[in-house]
């Protein structure tokens, strides 16, 4: 019976905490914003035996498969896609981010499981899993995909390596690269305390490096041409290091709402909530505590003082903009793009459950209440400077937490004589700490369909996909939440797209700021509506989705564009960035052209013309469409400096524009590679 009780432990504690999403809670932020509705298009698009190649609802649309947060090659985004054919509801989808977390406490057990007992165990699988900084980043799938797979990643390093690189390989597709980068540092230093016993494993972290790689190299192919043809801001060091750990923050470490709310109606971006939700690397009183205690009475192990270095790294690398080194590598612009140098910690919960476990079979064996007290008056003594600033909250109640949890942390371990018991207790005491902490965070209900489907926009949508756009932000704000054109089928021109073109960085300014020449925006995306508090406006402008121009003017400048803009005839004039081979300088309406067929990897039109024009496609110019003119292959000419055109000869003729599948095939193809590496490498090697 005992050997079962610690998985049933792990299942009650499971349901406990994530009691408010079997009661119907929402999550929100990027899940109900982002990643749902991008989840909903994929399993629609499924159902109807589509492959959604390109999305035509965010923004203007952008390549869908080659984006990697909502094509991730990993198991567990494949059980939510094979799940959602059948149910794609938004609480499903969330039911199904909380296995994640049921996954994850269950491979971080087995994992301490091989060296520690089930109860010491049970107590750092505790600490792993609900540590803040897991649960305030469930919203993001880059996080709760890795966090079951981080401590499989360890749990073969040992004994089977090459499947433990084939599990850090498939990490890098859970989304963002730069915390799987973390840890196969964070491994090739655990290597090298290794090879300085034994020589050999020299060839163990070569050949593990390899499996990695093709992994890598999926990743980087999937999304390559983006990461050259994009960018999301003009970066700075100051942009790129505005999340990064400061010394002065450390009671975070300590005190959860120290610098930030995790309370409804604290959350806008850049306030105490986007610096909570960074920063928030709590790991419960005990486990801090245990950790500290683990590292002094096992100093001399191989594996703790590896893991202690690393530790140390993240947090050195986590300075961002307090870290001379940072700083002068970002200035080279050797790094370019990789944001918030916090996240560096996110990784530290695997660490700190192992340290902590150690810590707590230290003392369980030497029973030395005297260090733990130690430990828990230096932990103070620490805090305490930090403790008389003033945060914009107020967290007197987080403050009395600290203290009662530090006291009651020490007169567990004095008053309890018995082993197991002390065990359980602590367990239990970490549990209450990261449940008061982090469990309010998932609690949040919103009416769904009212949501991504208000009332006011049933009047105007349109018959099908490829009739005109609807500009969503007004004034005030958002009146549709972003990406919900997803599900609602509409096509807005404004989202959240991480992948924004630089050539239309300006063009999606203007059209949030409403600078002058913003209507002519709006022609030239081919909105029809744009949305205010209760209801649409008109805009009798619009271009239509495909029309054919006589009349074209070249302007290759960003600046001059944008000058010129509200000067410009968008319905009789085409203003290219390339050149064209013909001469059309014939100002005259654009032409409408008839579309045959629009989904999300094919475009076909068809038109007929008396000479030869310019025939103009509201949809975005990116890598990977090709165009042929009744079979021929023809240029896509930048228009509009976002959108896409084609010289195409007079008469009646038909067009087709696709989507090249070519790079997602090469993605696939290096990842089975990967995949077959590791598996070759441990079946010859192990024989």
């Amino acid at each position: 019976m005992r050997r079962f009780l610690p998985f049933v432990v792990i299942l009650i504690l499971w349901i406990i905490f994530f009691l408010p999403i079997f009661q119907g809670s929402t999550l929100f932020d990027d899940t109900i914003e982002q990643f749902y509705p991008a989840f909903y298009f994929f399993t629609e698009s499924l159902k109807r035996g589509q492959i959604p190649f390109f999305n035509h609802h965010l923004f203007s649309g952008f390549p869908f498969l080659n984006e990697p947060q909502y094509f991730a090659l990993n198991p567990f985004f494949i059980i939510r896609l094979t799940v959602g054919l059948i149910k794609n509801s938004l609480y499903a989808y969330n039911f199904l981010v909380s296995l994640n977390y049921l996954a994850g406490f269950l491979f971080a057990y087995l994992f301490l499981r091989k060296r520690f007992d089930d109860l010491i165990s049970l107590f750092g699988a505790t600490v792993y899993i609900f540590s803040m900084n897991h649960i305030t980043t469930i919203v993001h799938p880059h996080v709760f995909d890795l966090i079951p797979l981080i401590p499989l990643i360890f749990y073969f390093l040992d004994d089977r390596p090459y499947i433990s690189a084939i599990l850090l390989g498939i990490g890098f597709h859970t989304g963002h690269p730069q915390k799987p980068l973390y840890i196969l540092l964070s491994i090739v230093i655990y290597y090298l305390f290794l090879i300085s016993k034994d020589r050999s494993k020299l060839k163990t972290l070569v050949l593990y490096l390899v499996v990695v790689a093709p992994f890598v190299f999926a990743y980087y192919f999937q999304a390559k041409d983006l990461f050259s043809f994009s960018e999301r801001l003009e970066w700075n060091i100051k942009a790129l290091l505005e999340s990064s750990y400061h010394i002065d923050k450390f009671v975070s470490l300590i005190i959860p709402k120290f610098y930030g709310s995790i309370e409804e109606g604290a959350v806008y971006v850049g306030g105490p909530y986007h610096f909570y939700m960074q920063m928030s690397i709590y790991f419960s009183i005990p486990a801090l505590i245990f950790a500290i205690y683990g590292i002094i009475n096992n100093r001399q192990a191989l594996e703790v003082k590896a893991y202690t270095l690393i530790v140390l790294l993240m947090f050195f690398l986590a300075l961002g903009d307090q870290n001379p080194i940072i700083n002068i590598v970002y200035s080279t612009g050797i790094i370019k793009g990789l944001r918030d140098p916090v996240r560096a910690l996110h990784i530290l919960p695997i660490f700190v459950s192992i340290l902590s476990s150690y810590g707590l079979k230290s003392f369980l064996e030497d029973r030395d209440i005297k260090t733990v007290l130690k430990v828990a008056v230096s932990i103070l003594i620490l805090s305490f400077i930090f403790l008389l600033q003033k945060p914009p909250i107020d967290n007197s109640g987080e403050i009395l937490k600290f203290f009662l949890l530090l006291a009651g942390t020490y007169v567990l371990v004095y008053a309890l004589k018995e082993r197991d018991a002390i065990a359980l207790s602590l367990t239990a005491l970490a549990f209450i700490d990261l449940y008061s902490a982090g469990n309010p965070y998932i609690r949040r209900k919103i009416d769904v369909e009212r949501y991504y489907n208000p009332d006011y926009i049933s009047p105007i949508k349109p018959q099908y996909l490829g009739y005109y756009r609807i500009n969503a932000r007004f004034e005030r704000g958002m009146v549709l939440p972003r990406n919900s054109g997803m599900i609602n089928g509409l096509e807005l021109a404004d989202g959240y797209e991480p992948l924004i073109s630089r050539f239309y960085i300006s063009f999606y300014r203007f059209m949030i700021n409403r600078v002058e020449g913003y209507e002519k925006l709006l022609s030239m995306a081919n909105v029809k509506f744009y949305a205010y508090e209760r209801g649409f406006l008109e805009n009798k402008e619009n271009l239509p989705r495909a029309c054919l121009f006589s009349n074209t003017e070249v302007v290759e400048d960003s600046a001059t564009f944008f000058e010129n803009l509200p000067n410009y005839d968008v319905k009789t004039t085409l203003y290219l960035q390339d050149n064209p081979k013909g001469d059309y300088k014939e100002p005259q309406p654009c032409k409408a052209v008839k579309i045959l067929n629009y989904d999300y990897d094919k475009i076909e039109l068809s038109y007929k013309s008396d000479k030869p024009a310019i025939l103009y496609v509201s949809l975005p110019i990116y890598p990977y469409w090709k165009a042929e003119v009744d079979g021929k292959e023809t240029k896509i000419l930048r228009a509009n400096w976002t959108f896409m055109a084609l010289e195409v000869p007079k008469g009646s003729n038909t067009v087709e524009i696709f989507y090249d599948k070519k790079p997602l095939i090469v993605s696939i193809t290096l990842w089975l590679v990967g995949l077959f590496l590791g598996l070759g490498f441990g079946l010859f090697l192990k024989r």
